[in-house]
């Protein structure tokens, strides 16, 4: 079994069934040392992360790097996530992204009805979302 974590060389392991083990994962976070922290998570468990530079260019960094997952703060500076999740919801060739929601805030039941198909909590375990992503990313695209 894989070492997963954090301490010594990684094993190798078999495949998951539908694995894409560089799957691109869009990170959109307002801060910079957050952002970082889940790229070299993200990167650490195979995955090609991708951090939007700025919230308000998000849009533009998920049809750019064409992810199966986008990663998201619900408060992205002075704005929410919710607009971004209906944005994401109503574009034909962005709604194939799997959007995980994160906030320090219990805001799971908006992020869910704006479109989110995961949230997590703060603090989660750092495994539960490596799982949601390797679940999302494995995951046949439609409509894109």
């Amino acid at each position: 079994m894989a070492n997963r974590t954090g301490f010594g060389p990684r094993e190798p392991e078999a495949a998951w069934p539908g694995d894409d083990a560089m799957a691109a994962v869009v990170i959109i976070e307002d801060d910079p040392q957050s952002a970082r922290m889940l790229a070299t998570l993200l990167e650490f468990e195979g995955h090609r992360p991708v951090v939007c530079p700025a919230p308000e260019r998000a849009l533009d960094c998920i049809r750019e790097a064409q992810p199966a997952v986008a990663v998201m703060d619900f408060h992205l500076g002075r704005e929410e996530a919710l607009g971004l999740i209906r944005a994401i919801r109503e574009d034909a060739l962005l709604r194939r992204v799997a959007v995980i929601v994160i906030s320090g805030a219990d805001r799971e039941a908006e992020a869910l009805s704006a479109g989110a198909d995961a949230f997590l909590l703060k603090p989660f375990p750092i495994e539960e979302l490596v799982s949601l992503v390797r679940r999302f990313a494995s995951r046949p695209r439609e409509g894109g």
